[in-house]
């Protein structure tokens, strides 16, 4: 035996539960937290590997309420490795000597019996796991988990993984469990009204835990089961769910995952919308429980999107995102159910643009916007710059020279009319944009710029970061401009730029409407570009 005091599982650290209790008081990775005892959780925090016996272990598997309780076919059957196999041959009657203190008052074999069954046990390649928590006792240096999950085997002999390290499939499977669900003693079964998903869910199952379950068909709804009260536990301790009972009250974003942050709190989320949430005409997740409805709402506020909570009448919340926040709801967290994905794009192609920069054809050769583009487009501002260019000449003779009708160029002159800006190539007699729009930049004074029927106003004439920034925050429409995610900097940028003044959410001006259309390359959402927001 090793120094020290003697292991029971009455006082074994590794153990959650200070006593034997019901799946409804069981320490829970959030319980552990708010208790300060993070650390207890993880076996290597680096890596983000889990101490995975004491999740799948409990006191109250060591009870024996009656004679005929078979403790010992309670527990996961560990399969060796050659690693465990050689440390049991070398310690062979150490071990059993500590098994036999191990299950004190739990199951009251002798040492020669237990040494017996570990023979049996290395004969059959697998032991329960709480006789390798006595191989650990005497061999600290025996690597508990070398990799990213352990196998396990069943009474029957089938051999199944559970997990140890946190994955985003892991996480991703979290919240479609809490979404919808159903967690039993010895199962866990998820619902959705579509086999495709269905079908991608038991795919992940079978990566994590070489199990894809059973899929079957209850009325119109899929069902997929796995059979596994290892991968039940699991589930329970990440996310607190109930197991047997009403889920509801139980329901809250898991704290482990919050402090984790991203991309697994993205994924929770992304999980729980694919089994609960809809795409049809906007985001929405209904939900019975306040509590975990907010705990949504505290989610997508800390990734700057905005939404609201409704009670319905029937007692439920109903969470749901502005179409304005459906972009970048989609890149935050995106989703997998195929049949959402599908709505998601619908709704995301309805009227829906995305900015994609600057429109390069349309900007010259030294980065100037190429405002000829703008037709028809007219300027003010240039009336000391025409007055300088007429005199010594009469308004008649340069009206010759520049093929205006008569009285024209004392308007122009005299800022009573706008000037169309094609004239400005004769007047500076140029005949190329670039040069022009380098001489407009140039010139002293403010240039304002109208549109037919448009109050005039300022334009950029080269493009900037704020510039940038406004664009990307305009949605262009047939009539006139809408505004996504207002903001108080937004506002004051747009008002410092083009001296417009939104009203609400819109913009009614022509010209800027035109602006936008013509040096922004505003697209629809493409299904390969979709396709990489929604990605792991």
């Amino acid at each position: 035996m090793a120094n020290g005091p003697v292991l029971t599982w009455r006082c074994d650290p590794l153990l959650y539960d200070p006593q034997a209790v019901s799946a409804d008081a069981w320490l829970t990775a959030n319980k552990l937290i708010e208790q300060g005892q993070l650390e207890r959780i993880f076996y290597d925090p680096a890596a983000l590997k889990l101490e995975l016996y004491p999740i799948l272990v409990r006191k109250v598997d060591f009870l024996q309420e009656r004679q005929s309780d078979r403790i010992l076919a309670r527990f996961p059957f560990k399969v060796l490795t050659e690693d465990e196999i050689a440390a049991i041959n070398d310690r062979l009657l150490s071990l059993a000597e500590q098994v036999h203190h191990y299950f004190y008052r739990s199951i009251d074999f002798s040492i020669r019996s237990w040494r017996e069954k570990l023979r049996h046990y290395l004969e059959r390649g697998a032991l329960p796991f709480p006789l390798l928590r006595c191989l650990w006792k005497i061999n600290p240096e025996l690597v508990h988990y070398p990799q990213d999950s352990v196998i396990f085997e069943s009474a029957r002999g089938k051999r199944y993984t559970i997990p140890c390290k946190i994955t985003k499939q892991l996480v991703y499977l979290c919240g479609v469990v809490n979404g919808d669900g159903h967690l039993r003693t010895h199962w866990l079964r998820i619902v959705d009204e579509t086999k495709e998903h269905i079908q991608f869910l038991s795919q992940l199952f079978m990566q994590l835990f070489s199990d894809g379950g059973v899929i079957f068909q209850s009325g119109n709804a899929w069902n997929v089961e796995i059979r596994s009260s290892q991968a039940v536990r699991l589930f329970h301790f990440l996310t607190d769910q109930t197991i047997n009972g009403a889920k509801y009250g139980s329901l809250r974003e898991p704290v482990f995952f919050q402090l984790l942050d991203q991309p697994y709190r993205s994924l929770y989320w992304r999980g729980v919308m694919d089994a609960d949430g809809s795409y049809k005409n906007q985001i929405s997740f209904g939900s019975a429980s306040k509590r975990y409805i907010s705990d949504f709402q505290l989610f997508l506020r800390s990734v700057g999107i905005k939404s609201s909570i409704t009670t319905m009448k029937t007692g439920t919340f109903l969470l749901q995102i502005p179409l304005d926040f459906k972009l970048p709801f989609a890149r935050q967290i995106g989703v997998h159910n195929p049949k959402k994905k599908r709505d998601l794009k619908n709704l995301l192609n309805k009227k829906s643009l995305i900015f994609n920069g600057l429109r390069e054809e349309h900007i010259t050769r030294e980065g100037y916007f190429d405002l000829s583009k703008l037709t028809p487009l007219y300027v003010l501002g240039l009336e000391a710059y025409l007055k300088a260019y007429r005199k010594p000449l009469s308004y008649a003779a340069v009206e010759r020279k520049l093929g205006l009708s008569s009285g024209q160029y004392y308007h122009y002159e005299h800022g009573t009319r706008a000037l169309p800006f094609p004239l400005l190539f004769k007047l500076f007699d140029l005949k190329e944009p670039n040069t022009l729009m380098k001489k407009l930049v140039a010139l002293p004074g403010k240039l304002l710029f109208r549109a037919l029927t448009s109050r005039p106003h300022p334009l950029p004439l080269k493009p900037t970061q704020e510039l940038l920034f406004v664009m990307s925050h305009l949605l262009p429409l047939t009539n006139w401009t809408r505004i996504l995610q207002p903001t108080k900097q937004l506002y004051q940028a747009i008002e410092r730029l083009f001296e417009v003044e939104p009203v609400k959410k819109h913009i009614r001006d022509k010209l800027l409407l035109r602006f936008l259309q013509t040096f922004g390359d505003y697209r629809k959402i493409e299904i390969g570009i979709f396709r990489n927001l929604i990605s792991y």
